[in-house]
């Protein structure tokens, strides 16, 4: 049976391939999503600053005059996000057109960030993706963050949590303004299973006021202490 779904999904993509070619978001170049060239020319440096005032902090930890007002004990984003860069680029493909084969396009910068950045994913025991509701899961076909954060896990060897869900459809968080995006994600999230105690690392695609990320961290927190990692920050 798996012998015959792959062959069947060798057809689906090289169906696929002749009817929808792809490109390089990059430099055109057709037969891939991301060329070697492109992949090797984009700057993962890190956006190293605090989830909440924004200020530059060393290794992106919340600052002492905003650690009363965070769930999260640290932020660690790849890149910043622009529309018209690679990274921004690849990542509206996913989020938006829910092009699923950008993830693969992103594992060579995700390993690349995290190998010269080890330090800032020790002692890193679970790691759990953002969830989405499942109808708007079932409107995209996967979820973006969990994709992210299986790479994440193959990298680090650490283990992926469920154990969150989202139990209200919210609207889309990037039509909102900052306070309308606090309130439309407030109690947006609950436990689906005994959470354990340890250090979790929350995965998501894109950070930009962080209210997702703090509202799925404040569920999780009462576990142990809270990180999280996106591929680019707004």
């Amino acid at each position: 049976m798996n012998h015959i779904s792959q062959r069947l999904q060798k057809v689906k993509d090289i169906v696929g391939d002749v009817l929808f070619p792809v490109f390089c978001v990059g430099c055109n170049t057709e037969g891939v999503l991301l060329c070697v060239h492109c992949q090797n020319s984009i700057a993962i440096q890190g956006v190293w600053c605090c989830p909440v005032c924004h200020r530059e902090t060393d290794g992106g930890y919340t600052c002492s005059d905003c650690i009363r007002h965070s769930f999260l004990v640290r932020h660690i984003a790849m890149a910043p996000y622009s529309t018209p860069s690679t990274i921004g680029t690849l990542l509206h493909l996913l989020k938006y057109r829910f092009v699923e084969q950008v993830v693969p396009s992103l594992g060579p910068l995700i390993s690349r960030f995290i190998g010269n950045n080890i330090q800032a994913f020790t002692s890193i025991d679970y790691i759990i993706p953002v969830p989405l509701h499942p109808r708007r899961q079932a409107e995209r076909g996967f979820n973006q963050s969990e994709l992210i954060a299986k790479e994440v896990s193959r990298l680090l060897h650490v283990p992926v949590l469920r154990c969150v869900r989202r139990q209200r459809y919210t609207r889309q968080q990037s039509t909102l303004t900052k306070e309308e995006r606090k309130e439309n994600i407030h109690q947006a999230f609950a436990l689906v299973d005994t959470l354990p105690e340890g250090r979790f690392l929350l995965v998501d695609d894109i950070f930009t006021t962080g209210s997702t990320l703090q509202a799925c961290a404040e569920i999780v927190r009462p576990g142990g202490e809270v990180l999280s990692f996106t591929i680019a920050r707004g």
